[in-house]
């Protein structure tokens, strides 16, 4: 399945042209936010060095913000017309569901071996939305064990249909979802974001993981100790929260004050991951292409608000 993923939420607009996961060409432009002036320039290098053009596209996928106001409309007005003309799907995403991706995309290794310790994998996207405000949602990320009844992708999905999972990856054996945990995304003052997030710790502390009738999970507690045949004591989940995206540009006072008021009996280790500003259409065509093979896409392609738009003039 060839997808054309489209990025210009930010200053970066960004291009990708993949066949399945497989990322075939793409295109990061940083220079400015002319995205009106420079899109379809960028869409052409895109397709440069490929043997098919924009008519073999299966598939097409955009970022829909929140982000730059004018940037956002662009990508969404370019890939509707072209899913139009064409009669191919177009899919829209939410820059949190795309910033807690990458971060996962970015950090698979590390994720894997902390949950292969016994311990959780949080991500927590954020993003500066101006008016000294953040907003924000919460993830998990989990590694699972497939059981023989597991055949598909799709099969797998649909365990968690109700779940808020947003991917699911394919492995041989084994399998990597990222859920998110709350239905709700959250816009907060930045003077109240440290005093919520240690609210939204206690709650993470009573949230159990989750299996499926295909799935177990690797390290779920087990009912008995093998060496002394007694019932298992389960030990206090370690969590590692990984807290990216670009409110660290803004608001880099507020985790100061976070990382001073975490103690060590919280058993909780915090990352703020610096190098994850912009979203990037490589990760959206993965994302495209999961909803795809699920056939989950969301098909309502239109600007994401964080707060109730009013049209000019009312």
């Amino acid at each position: 399945m060839k997808i054309l993923a489209i990025d210009s939420t930010s200053k970066n607009l960004s291009i990708c042209i993949s066949d399945g996961n497989d990322i075939l060409s793409f295109v990061n432009d940083y220079r400015s936010l002319k995205h009106m002036q420079n899109i379809i320039g960028n869409i052409d290098k895109a397709f440069m060095n490929l043997p098919f053009g924009i008519h073999d596209i299966d598939l097409f996928a955009v970022n829909l913000g929140p982000g730059d106001f004018t940037g956002s409309r662009i990508g969404i007005s370019i890939v509707k017309t072209f899913s139009m003309l064409s009669g191919k799907d177009a899919f829209g995403f939410n820059a949190l569901d795309v910033f807690a991706f990458s971060s996962l995309f970015k950090n698979i290794k590390k994720i894997k071996k902390r949950i292969d310790r016994g311990g959780r994998a949080i991500i927590i996207p954020l993003m500066d939305v101006r008016n000294h405000e953040i907003f924000f949602s919460v993830y998990e990320a989990v590694v699972l064990e497939r059981e023989p009844t597991a055949v598909s992708i799709k099969d797998i999905f649909n365990e968690f249909l109700n779940q808020n999972v947003i991917f699911i990856s394919a492995e041989e054996g084994r399998n990597i979802l990222i859920k998110k945990l709350y239905d709700k995304n959250i816009l907060i003052n930045k003077n109240e974001f440290v005093e919520r997030f240690f609210q939204l710790l206690v709650q993470l502390k009573r949230l159990k993981q989750y299996t499926c009738s295909m799935y177990r999970s690797l390290f779920a507690e087990k009912p008995y100790d093998n060496k002394t045949g007694k019932p298992a004591v389960k030990k206090l989940e370690a969590i590692d929260c990984t807290l990216t995206g670009n409110a660290f540009f803004s608001y880099s006072s507020i985790f100061e004050e976070l990382m001073a008021r975490l103690s060590d009996t919280d058993n909780i280790k915090i990352i703020i991951e610096k190098n994850n500003r912009y979203t990037r259409a490589e990760h959206i065509s993965r994302l495209a292409f999961f909803r795809a093979l699920t056939g989950t896409g969301d098909k309502n392609i239109a600007p994401f608000y964080v707060r109730d738009f009013i049209p000019f003039g009312k």
